[in-house]
C-alpha cells in the first residue's frame, strides 16, 4: 500500500478475490482480529487492507 504522502507499507488484503488485487486498487484500513493465541484465547488485533467502497 502506499499513503497519499507516499509512505510504503505491507498490509494483508481481505474482502476480495485474489485475482482482484492489482497495482493501483484503492485500499483502505481498518482494525480487526488477527489471531487468537494460547490456550487462553488471547485476541491480537491489527490492520488489514479492504477495497475500497465507491
Amino acid at each position: 500500500m502506499e499513503t497519499p504522502e507516499g509512505a510504503r507499507f505491507m498490509a494483508q488484503v481481505v474482502d476480495c478475490e485474489p485475482e482482484e488485487v492489482v497495482p493501483g486498487l484503492d485500499l483502505d484500513l481498518q482494525f480487526r482480529r488477527i489471531r487468537r493465541e494460547g490456550h487462553g484465547g488471547i485476541l491480537c488485533y491489527g490492520h488489514k487492507a479492504v477495497p475500497a467502497r465507491s
